[in-house]
């Protein structure tokens, strides 16, 4: 799924894991460049669908998850001084 999930106004990518793995977060630098991955989400997920929608009203693109297992989940952004995480709720 290709969304700006940190708000840097640079596309990122989320690589969700289908078959019991961890998902990815690719973050781009705003050169196209992008970051070694990092894990995002459940250690173990079984994701089905994936799209970015503002969920939670605050303007910015949220990742909406569709697990076989485990149900929807909304990942959004939380912004913190010089850092971004992705937190994860269902």
């Amino acid at each position: 799924m290709a969304a700006d999930l940190d708000g840097d106004g640079f596309i990122d990518l989320l690589i969700p894991h289908r078959d019991g793995g961890q998902g990815l977060v690719f973050w781009n630098d705003g050169k196209a460049n992008f970051a070694a991955p990092r894990s995002s989400g459940p250690e173990h997920s079984s994701i089905r669908a994936a799209a970015a929608a503002d969920i939670d009203g605050d303007e910015k693109p949220d990742a909406v998850l569709g697990d076989e297992k485990g149900g929807v989940r909304v990942i959004s952004e939380r912004n913190r001084p010089r850092r971004t995480r992705l937190a994860s709720r269902t």
